[in-house]
């Protein structure tokens, strides 16, 4: 696993800690975002 992707899981684990989320969901959550954003903007090319 790449330097970019632990740093990535490690920010998702100390957000999920902190607001009392699992880990999971955050994750979902967040590439649920990434891909509605690339819908969006290849809808706008």
């Amino acid at each position: 696993m790449s330097s970019k992707a632990m740093s990535l899981n490690g920010n998702i684990k100390n957000y999920a800690k902190s607001n009392n989320i699992a880990a999971r969901v955050v994750l979902q959550n967040y590439m649920f975002r990434l891909f509605s954003l690339e819908d969006v903007v290849e809808c706008r090319r």
